[in-house]
């Protein structure tokens, strides 16, 4: 009978071998085995395919950017604008002066003489006494923070020569010096026409000034070295980089309470 051909077991379900069973069996998680494997990733997202673009093309432009010549470079000497301008809004070419095989005697006397000129008249509205001392806080914190530099590099296994180094570094100095040449007037301005102390106080507006210029100079230096790391594909000298400018703040601060330029 059909009725007896479909026996209950004590659970009330079929006790025969059908095809719910064979379901059930399949069903059951394998043991012993390893893990289950994972799906295989998927396309990148678009964020991460328009970032890669994004280098690559950051990365073809600054291939296609020449170095300055040697005409260009003189010219920088003569012009005072001429220098400020390669200062201020070359840095990747500076970078591939500063990477190129060539010499960067040049480049360097060019760096120096921006450090020195732009930086002489914010010294003079400070007094004549100030004069040199604006220079003198830039490049004497430089001078004594570059050997350390040059230190940490080899010892790390960066091979780069005294030259470079100074001309990388006095990126810094200069774009100070240039910026301070910017704040000048505005300073002077406020010494004639008023008071220390009357709405802010000259000396700190002073030291603020001049600590923007420091950072602007920092800033400068790192967009030349981002530049520089595009193209070698080299990451190493960054850490380094972050602890000398550390260790340039502390001179620099040590510097100017030195020459008197603090309150």
């Amino acid at each position: 009978m059909h009725d007896e051909d479909q026996r209950e077991g004590p659970a009330g379900r079929p006790e025969g071998g059908g095809a719910d069973a064979a379901v059930q069996g399949n069903s059951t998680p394998p043991t012993g085995g390893g893990p289950p494997a994972r799906p295989s990733a998927g396309p990148p997202s678009p964020a991460l395919r328009a970032a890669a673009w994004r280098i690559e093309e950051r990365a073809a432009r600054i291939a296609a950017i020449e170095p300055h010549t040697g005409a260009e470079l003189r010219r920088a000497l003569v012009s005072p604008f001429g220098a400020l301008e390669l200062v201020l809004a070359d840095q990747e070419r500076v970078a591939k002066d500063i990477l190129g095989a060539g010499g960067v005697t040049r480049l360097i006397a060019v760096l120096l003489g921006v450090s020195l000129l732009y930086s002489v008249p914010y010294g003079l509205v400070l007094g004549l006494d100030f004069t040199w001392r604006v220079g003198a806080l830039f490049l004497g914190s430089l001078a004594i923070c570059l050997p350390s530099l040059q230190v940490f590099s080899n010892f790390i296994g960066i091979r780069i020569d005294v030259g470079r180094n100074a001309a990388l570094t006095l990126l810094v100095t200069s774009v100070a010096a240039a910026f301070s040449f910017g704040f000048f007037p505005i300073l002077w301005f406020l010494r004639a026409t008023m008071a220390d102390g009357e709405i802010v106080n000259l000396t700190g507006l002073s030291v603020l000034f001049l600590t923007v210029a420091l950072f602007a100079g920092i800033a400068q230096l790192l967009r030349c070295l981002g530049v520089m790391t595009a193209v070698t594909g080299r990451r190493d000298s960054l850490w380094l980089i972050v602890v000398w400018l550390c260790l340039l703040l502390f001179v620099t601060l040590r510097m100017a309470r030195t020459l008197g330029l603090t309150a």
